[in-house]
């Protein structure tokens, strides 16, 4: 493959994957679009709760198209960065489930129409702790007979879309914490473009979906509010929520930023953490700690009442990757 080429293809798909993933497209929409549905996106095994030693799920494939697809399956480990990048791993990873797991059939053929349920069974082991995770990929491959059926004779180059849908696993064990605080929350100017990037911190165990709204007002008292997308931020990690602002800004005008995210804790209580900044937009970026008014509330809030189900919003949990992957064919 032309070196050009290739890094081409590079930034493409990784462009791909961080358009699916904030656009965050529906589940069975997309896999159709992939000429599959798959689903659910995500499975999460709770072994915290009478101490569980198997867990067994199933995972829906469906053909929608009017010809026969072949599906094959694997496993991959992912993590994210301090962007809440998705970034997939390679070795070993001790947070993984892909030893702790199971699932039948890998490869299969489906019909115009058909549906292939995959039996997935996990089991941990006795003295596992917090979280684990994986993400098992399925993806249409070329069938043999579809080989044979080319022109030999013919030879030219094709570019065609190769589609994998991946569907995200988390398993839990003994004792789990959910506790996220906002360490810092500063003015930045990105390409360009005004954003306010929340630092955020996860000390409990296992990951936090965040959810939330930003308030930007100025000395006119003109206020703007913009609700945000679901955010996951990973056990013990430090991640950047960069928050691109949706309402045009003045130049050179002094602003003032509040922060209002939510999650739920492991009792499925709501918590409320805030934050608020001051910031002008001439400035490319606006750092001072000090400056920021950082509130945990941490405040126990029914989760059908009170002014926390304004935080409320629809979105779709983290899927790491549903994306198309374009390759290079000759036939």
């Amino acid at each position: 493959m032309d070196h050009n080429f290739y890094q081409i293809y590079k930034r493409l798909t990784a462009l791909i994957i961080m358009t699916i993933l904030l656009t965050g497209f529906n589940a069975k929409a997309f896999a159709q679009f992939a000429e599959v549905f798959v689903y659910p996106d995500k499975i999460e095994l709770d072994f915290t709760k009478k101490n569980k030693r198997f867990l067994s799920k199933v995972i829906h494939v469906e053909n929608p198209t009017q010809k026969t697809l072949r599906i094959r399956s694997y496993v991959e480990n992912w993590d994210l960065n301090e962007n809440g990048s998705v970034v997939f791993l390679k070795g070993k990873n001790e947070r993984s489930l892909k030893k702790h797991i199971k699932f039948n059939p890998r490869e299969f053929d489906l019909a115009p129409g058909q549906k292939q349920l995959v039996r997935l069974m996990a089991k941990l082991p006795s003295n596992a702790s917090g979280e684990y995770r994986s993400i098992i990929f399925f993806e249409t491959v070329t069938r043999k007979s579809q080989i044979l059926e080319k022109d030999k004779n013919k030879i030219d180059i094709n570019v065609n879309f190769k589609a994998r849908y991946g569907v995200v696993l988390y398993a839990y064990k003994g004792q789990i914490t959910k506790n996220v605080e906002i360490r810092n929350l500063a003015y930045e100017q990105i390409e360009g473009k005004p954003y306010l990037v929340a630092t955020l911190k996860n000390n409990g165990n296992i990951h936090c979906n965040i959810m939330g709204d930003l308030n930007i007002s100025n000395d006119s008292n003109k206020k703007k509010k913009q609700k945000l997308s679901k955010y996951t931020i990973l056990p013990g990690k430090t991640q950047k929520f960069k928050i691109a602002i949706s309402e045009k800004l003045n130049s050179n005008e002094d602003y003032k930023a509040f922060l209002r995210l939510s999650f739920k804790d492991v009792d499925d209580r709501i918590k409320v953490i805030e934050a608020a900044t001051n910031f002008n937009t001439a400035y490319q970026q606006n750092t001072s700690v000090s400056e920021n008014l950082k509130r945990n509330k941490n405040a126990d809030l029914p989760a059908d009442k009170g002014d926390s189900a304004s935080l409320i919003q629809e979105g779709k949990p983290l899927n790491p990757n549903a994306f198309e992957e374009k390759e290079i064919k000759l036939k």
